[in-house]
């Protein structure tokens, strides 16, 4: 969780930015995407820790367009 990544990095003595990241609703809301910089940081060192943000709702149908009923198992003409 981001909230813990952050209090976990202060802790450390690092300086936080944290920065949302849209989210496609594939991944899991505040959920670490990424750190950096990552490797060596040294105490007041700045990082950004980037999180998926809360899932986008799905598109609404275009107005007129309805889901077809597929056909039955005929055989088509091809």
């Amino acid at each position: 969780r981001v909230k813990q990544a952050e209090s976990e990095l202060k802790s450390l003595g690092l300086k936080v930015t944290t920065s949302e990241v849209a989210n496609d609703g594939t991944q899991q809301e505040n959920t670490v995407e990424s750190v950096d910089p990552n490797g060596e940081l040294h105490k007041g060192d700045e990082v950004t820790v980037s999180y998926w943000g809360k899932p986008e709702p799905p598109l609404p149908e275009p107005p007129g367009h309805t889901k077809k009923k597929p056909h039955g198992p005929g055989k088509g003409k091809r």
